[in-house]
């Protein structure tokens, strides 16, 4: 039942304070290296869906979000030889009081969740599918960075998917 009575000497209770907004840490501080615009080159290794493998440009632009505290990714692809780009988006975020980063990401395939931590400047993450599992590293360097992503349906063997190197353009 809620309390509706009025309190004896005519004063309103006592608001209690908001909880201090978080800030950014050095989570936080490694994510932000990936804001900007960055372009590169993709090499699509043989897949069922793809039994020849592709090259292919990748267009990637991160904003830093949430005062900090997260970065949007959006994705854009261009396959040699296809006139159907792929795209996704994302949202990058650390969990709070931890060092682990998880991406919420969203493309044509569905909705997937990626959980890891950067070890050094690497940042490490993995996905549990519906058929197997999804590992990728995003290596940070100055003014560039590698994302190489891999696929495994027992998590014991893994394969290659998608090595790609990008430089900051803006």
């Amino acid at each position: 039942m809620i309390d509706t009575e009025t309190p004896t000497d005519g004063q309103a209770p006592e608001a209690q304070a908001a909880p201090p907004s978080p800030t950014p840490g050095p989570v936080h501080s490694k994510l932000a290296r990936l804001q900007g615009r960055w372009q590169g080159t993709e090499k699509i290794s043989p897949t069922p869906m793809l039994p020849n493998g592709a090259t292919a440009t990748g267009t990637v632009e991160n904003e830093l979000a949430f005062n900090g505290m997260g970065v949007i990714h959006n994705y854009h692809q261009v396959r040699e030889g296809s006139d159907e780009p792929f795209r996704g988006h994302g949202v990058f975020q650390v969990l709070p009081n931890s060092e682990t980063v998880v991406l919420t990401w969203f493309d044509q395939m569905g909705r997937f969740e990626f959980l890891g931590q950067f070890q050094g400047d690497d940042l490490m993450m993995e996905c549990r599918l519906p058929d197997g599992l999804s590992r990728c590293a995003y290596r940070l360097g100055e003014g560039a960075y590698r994302f190489v992503m891999s696929m495994s349906q027992d998590g014991q063997t893994w394969m290659p998917f998608i090595d790609g190197t990008y430089k900051r353009v803006e």
